[in-house]
């Protein structure tokens, strides 16, 4: 996580809060691009069941069909 990307982006996704606030440390004018998904950080890079929580938490604050779209072109 760089400050480059951390700028460059529009909108940031964290799990848990604490996720959040070291974001914040780090580049502070990042606040209002952060979103915290409050999931607990237990799961292991990439687990089915992780992937799954994700895209149901993330269907609450993202167009995902529009997302996949954007990516496939």
């Amino acid at each position: 996580m760089t400050d480059e990307l951390l700028v460059w982006a529009d909108r940031i996704f964290t799990m848990e809060e604490y996720h959040s606030r070291a974001i914040v440390e780090k580049c502070p004018s990042c606040y209002d691009k952060i979103t915290v998904l409050g999931i607990e950080d237990v799961y292991n890079r990439n687990s089915a069941k992780l992937v799954a929580i994700l895209i149901t938490n993330m269907a609450d604050v993202v167009d995902l069909d529009e997302w996949v779209r954007a990516r496939i072109r």
